[in-house]
């Protein structure tokens, strides 16, 4: 487990919609970022090391990278969880 330093994805958010065109538009919206969001990721992930699958990003701060027992990520989420506290 690892410290992040602050460098993360972008923010994207979208309103929500209550009728088919509303819906609509809201996945244009989505479609038309998805380029950005899929670069974003792929540079935070490289920013991180990620290099194994799983990779479990906890709070933008902690990183495991592999198969972790459960022991393991109960450590981690508690950590984060103290942290926020």
């Amino acid at each position: 487990m690892r410290q992040l330093r602050d460098s993360s994805p972008g923010e994207y958010r979208f309103g929500t919609a209550t009728t088919v065109a509303g819906v609509n538009d809201v996945l244009a919206a989505v479609q038309a970022v998805l380029p950005s969001v899929r670069a974003d990721l792929e540079g935070f992930a490289r920013a991180v090391g990620a290099s194994a699958v799983p990779v479990f990003i906890i709070d933008r701060k902690l990183v495991l990278s592999g198969a972790q027992p459960p022991s393991v990520l109960a450590r981690a989420l508690g950590s984060a969880a103290g942290e926020r506290d």
